[in-house]
Formats: structure tokens, sequence, C-alpha cells
């Protein structure tokens, strides 16, 4: 074969592989990207994807930007909230696939997207209506960006629930939140010590703990600018003694296995109670067939399921327990140990 049919071939395939993408990225769809809607004097935005757990992409920047800058200067929109459809996810970040795509074959609408994407947050940010994101389920990549970095009011609505759901493996009226130059760190006071402070509301709500001793009940609000207020009543006093709010990233399941194969490589010793209380995460957010997933929302896979295994025996947990023999039937069902990915398989060769 001549190379120029060679050449010929693969700028079609080129031409092929681009239009597929503005289908994509460009073309109305059956269901709309993004619901726009005042409901009183809310400016309602729902990101309307959750086959593809929310993700953003082009057409619907274009369409919640004049939108949200519509609100902005309407006398009769007095705040603006965005959640997610679906129930799993609030919105997994930009539509990273059909981005990459577009770069492959220089295709200008990667760039599009992600300029327009930043002056979009930049419009998110100035809003002079109070903006609030309704956050539940999935919630990575640039989205957050759009939501929780510049929105002035953002709740994480927890829904499976995780060790908020499961019997505490310690007093969790024993810890204590030091933040020290942004820097934070749990700490326990054993049984023979004594606190040298009360908890803060910030910790007691971080642990899920009754916080009604720090927040008097009020009526229930009955129009948005009333929910919004008593929403910022309650976030103010979760704010820290050195002025920041803590944030809760708590969903993601490869973080802690990265920590923890650390810890064990370089000899760094963990607390009891910390140890303690990371078994009873993750043996919480396991899921009934034995697995994990990287997201506790996430269905399990093999790469989950070998990280979090792995985190347990690190962590003490015995071959033979009841919960680990239920995750090596799931790595078994699923192709055992030459189905995991190289990352899991260079953390099992270190423990």
């Amino acid at each position: 074969m001549s190379l120029t049919v060679l050449t010929s071939a693969y700028r079609l395939r080129s031409v092929c592989r681009l239009q597929r993408i503005q289908g994509h990225m460009m073309s109305s769809q059956v269901e709309p990207g993004v619901l726009l809607k005042k409901v009183g004097s809310a400016g309602v935005i729902t990101i309307n994807r959750p086959k593809v757990l929310n993700a953003l992409n082009l057409p619907m920047i274009r369409q919640i930007y004049p939108q949200l800058k519509k609100w902005e200067n309407d006398n009769e929109t007095d705040i603006v909230i965005v959640r997610g459809a679906g129930g799993k996810a609030f919105c997994a970040g930009g539509d990273i696939r059909a981005v990459t795509e577009a770069g492959k074959v220089g295709d200008p609408l990667a760039e599009d997207f992600f300029r327009e994407e930043y002056i979009l947050n930049n419009a998110v940010g100035t809003c002079r209506k109070p903006y609030i994101a309704l956050i539940e389920g999935i919630t990575m990549g640039g989205i957050i960006g759009f939501t929780v970095v510049n929105s002035k009011y953002f709740y994480l609505l927890r829904r499976r629930g995780g060790p908020y759901k499961t019997e505490p493996a310690t007093d969790l009226s024993r810890w204590r939140l030091t933040n020290v130059e942004g820097r934070q760190t749990w700490c326990y006071v054993e049984d023979q010590d004594t606190p040298d402070r009360k908890q803060t509301m910030l910790e007691a709500h971080s642990l899920g703990l009754d916080t009604s001793m720090f927040v008097f009940g009020s009526p229930a609000a009955h129009t948005a600018v009333d929910a919004a207020l008593k929403g910022m009543l309650f976030y103010s006093h979760l704010q820290a003694e050195d002025g920041h709010w803590a944030g809760d990233y708590g969903g993601p399941l490869f973080l802690l296995p990265g920590l923890l194969i650390t810890c064990h490589v370089a000899k760094i010793p963990l607390a009891e109670a910390w140890k303690k209380e990371m078994v009873r995460y993750l043996r919480s957010v396991q899921l009934p067939d034995g697995g994990w997933g990287l997201h506790i929302e996430d269905k399990s896979t093999v790469f989950g399921t070998a990280l979090s295994y792995i985190s347990l025996r690190i962590l003490g947990v015995e071959p033979d327990d009841p919960d680990m023999v239920r995750a090596r039937n799931n790595l078994h069902s699923k192709g055992g140990k030459e189905e995991v990915e190289m990352v899991p398989k260079k953390y099992n060769s270190s423990c």
C-alpha cells in the first residue's frame, strides 16, 4: 500500500473522529443537558446528564452563562441554585473524553471548552446574587471550580453515609481538630487524658455528632431568601478558628490507600485511634458483593477492591476476616490478580 493511500486513510479517520466529537459536544440532545427554570424567586440550574454522571460539556456552559447573567440582573430573582439530576452524581467534571478526542485531531473545541468554562467560573465567583450548590453524590474535576470554590454557600448531602451509619470505633467526643498554618490534623484524646477544651461545632459536624447545642431551632423557611439566610447562619458556625472553612472530600476511595502505603513503606506509625476509624470507614463502604469502587457511589471494580483490600491488610485486618474473604472472592470473580491495574500491583508488591 502506497504512502499516499495510507495518508488519505488516516485523514479520513481523523475527519470521521472529528465529526463524532462535534456531534457529541455540540449537537442538541434528546434530553437537554441542562435545565434552567425559575422556582418562585430562585433561579435553578439542573445539570441533566445522569447517564454520564452529569459531565459538563460546551453546549451546557453556553446555556448556563447567559442565563446566570440574566438572573444576576433580574430584580425578581433573589437566589441561584445549582443541582445535579439522577441522584447518583452532582457532576463528574468536564466531559474529558470529548475534550481529549478533540485535542487529538487539533479541533479548537477543546480550547473553547476550557476558555468558556473559566469564564463561567468567574461569572459564578463574581455573581452578586447568593449562589448555592446542592452537592449530592459524585463530585469531581473542574466542576469544583464551578460550584464549591466559587459558590457563596454549598451543602454536601450525604446519601449512603458510610461511617455516619455505623457504630463508632472510638469515642467521637474525644476527637479534636487543630489548624496550624492551614494544615488540619485530627488528634484523639486518650481515655487517661482530659481534653483541654470542648468540641467546636466544626468538629461535631465533621464527626456526624449532634449540633443542636450550637445552633438552636428556628421556624421553617418559606422563601428562598429565608432558606439562604438560615443556611448562612448554620455555615458561619463551621468556620475554623484561623478563618477558613474546611472541605469534606470523603467520597473518593483512592486517596487513603496512597497515604497508608506511604506510611507502611516509610515506617511512619499511625495512632491506634486513627487506624480503628480507618478500618471502620473502609468496612462501612464495602459493597454487598464484597468489593469497592473508586468512589463510595461507584460499583465494585478490580482496581478499587484491590486498593481497599491492601489498605485493610496494612491496617492489621487478618486475611481470614469475613470482610476480607468476601473481598478476595470478589477479586477472583473478576479475574484475580491478572486483571489488577498497575498501581495496586505496585502497592501489593510493597507490602
